[in-house]
């Protein structure tokens, strides 16, 4: 829960406010009045001096912080400071890092195709914990060829669109320190990279290496992949144009993809009916792109710190819905890319009891380019304390009629506007309640790489395909802040605590 926001106080008025509380308490006491005295002194030396410096507005806070901290030890000193707060007091935490490891292969049969694999994932929080998880993963489906399209008389368009479901068994254990998390890592990796991975969709069952036992998490993630695209070369004499069009899912069989696909090879025609030289060709503008849309549910299982018992027991529910877009093309042997996408991750945590006790809502954009599928992302977070019954109220009106989700960006400009119920006007309400809501904004490089690859054929007249993958992504959060309601509206403060700073 954000501290609500109060007025800032001078540091002479909380002070001496206490000091004569104290001189009454310490009085009736027989206290020397010499203690008093040199009391007096001291406090009022820093007061001159901070008056008379130009930054003494940037002071007030941290001077009255310190009288409070010295008066709280003396009996009867320092109860008018008790409530003193400061927008940057209780910075929340931040994801740090995360890495992703991933084997798996699939099996293409006509326009079908099943595959599997095993995934790692370490992430890593400013507090110094960190969170690995291992994931057996099973998927199934289509990909299909549309043909090529004439545009015109030299314009040929080759287009594909598929789909595919993927489901996720996982478990994760939760470490203290970064260190036990990498080394728990390194032992887990012969499970990742066990050849058995590269037997489609039964690789996991075959895989002898077994993850430890008893996960502070279990949970299962069900996640369906819908992508279309094309690809477009100029067709000068008839020859072959090169290029399916249907390009690969952001989520590969094993679901470890990188989630902005990768956009279908572009068409590039040989030129070999006009007899045009390749080197001509080679220089001519092509094209090619893809659209993805996709989404995902994940339920989680958290077994509390008595894992004997149910009572503490917490579950988490995630429903992401993510859109991704991205292009590529050439001319004059020189090629040009890019990507980007946008996403939105709602999660609502329950007790044992059936009670909400926590609602998060993250909005993930993110933009590419140099022709690969790394980028970067901007992730905007409100994370939502619910256990007063009229925010709670609120929040549950806006689930029953959501009427859309409010853009968090919209932060940047100052507030939030254009409700289209009463129920989202609501949500917005808690949003920009600094008592209820924490919103924070932290800014990530993503890079994705894949080391697999594909064979393909027929054999008696039956389009046949292998392939594995070797993928890894990683993400690195390179600045942070937090959104707090003060004196003055919204102020942007930057989290140092996830900064190290």
């Amino acid at each position: 829960m954000v501290p609500s926001s109060r007025p800032e106080r001078s540091a002479s008025r909380s002070g001496f406010d206490d000091l004569r509380r104290l001189w009454r308490t310490r009085g009736e006491r027989g206290a020397s009045t010499v203690e008093y005295v040199g009391v007096i002194v001291v406090v009022s030396i820093v007061i001159i001096a901070t008056a008379a410096t130009p930054w003494k507005t940037d002071l007030n806070a941290g001077i009255e912080k310190s009288i409070c901290s010295i008066l709280s030890h003396i009996p009867g000193g320092g109860g008018a400071c008790e409530s003193l707060e400061s927008p940057e007091d209780d910075l929340p935490t931040c994801m740090v890092s995360e890495e992703t490891d991933g084997h798996g292969s699939k099996v293409d049969v006509l326009i079908f195709n099943l595959g599997g694999g095993v995934q790692m994932r370490v992430t890593k929080y400013s507090d110094g914990s960190a969170e690995v998880s291992l994931v057996d993963q099973w998927g199934g489906g289509v990909d299909v060829d549309a043909g090529k399209v004439k545009a015109g008389d030299y314009v040929e368009i080759d287009l594909g669109a598929g789909g595919q479901f993927t489901y996720g068994n996982g478990d994760t254990w939760v470490f203290d320190s970064w260190e036990d998390a990498e080394q728990f890592a390194q032992d887990q990796q012969d499970r990742v990279e066990a050849w058995q991975n590269k037997v489609p969709f039964i690789g996991p069952w075959l895989n002898p290496h077994e993850p430890p036992s008893d996960p502070q998490k279990t949970y299962d993630q069900f996640e369906l992949d819908l992508h279309g695209g094309g690809d477009a070369g100029l067709d000068l004499g008839g020859g072959d144009d090169k290029g399916d069009g249907s390009g690969d899912s952001g989520a590969d069989d094993s679901g470890s993809g990188d989630g902005s696909g990768d956009s279908g090879d572009s068409g590039e025609s040989d030129g070999g009916g006009a007899n045009i030289p390749q080197e001509i060709v080679d220089l001519l503008p092509e094209a090619g792109g893809e659209l993805s849309l996709g989404g995902e549910v994940i339920v989680e299982h958290d077994r509390g710190s008595d894992r004997d018992s149910a009572s503490d027991d917490r579950r988490t529910y995630s429903i992401e819905l993510n859109g991704d877009i991205s292009g590529e093309g050439g001319v004059l042997d020189e090629s040009i890319g890019g990507n980007a996408g946008a996403g939105t991750i709602l999660s609502y945590t329950v007790d044992n009891d059936g009670n909400v006790v926590g609602v998060n809502l993250t909005q993930v954009f993110q933009a590419g380019g140099d022709g690969t599928t790394d980028n970067s992302a901007v992730r905007y977070s409100a994370d939502f304390d619910l256990t007063d019954p009229a925010a709670r109220q609120k929040f549950q009106d806006w689930i029953q009629n959501p009427g859309g989700i409010p853009n968090l960006g919209d932060i940047q400009d100052g507030g939030f506007e254009g409700a289209l119920t009463p129920e989202q006007q609501g949500l917005m309400d808690l949003i920009q309640d600094p008592n209820v809501t924490d919103l924070t904004e932290n800014h990530y490089d993503n890079a994705f790489s894949d080391d697999g690859d594909e064979w393909g054929g027929k054999l008696f007249g039956i389009g046949l395909g292998y392939g594995f993958n070797d993928d890894s992504s990683s993400s690195t959060l390179n600045d942070a802040y937090v959104w707090r309601h003060g004196p003055e509206g919204w102020e942007r403060i930057q989290n140092v605590d996830c900064l190290g700073g």
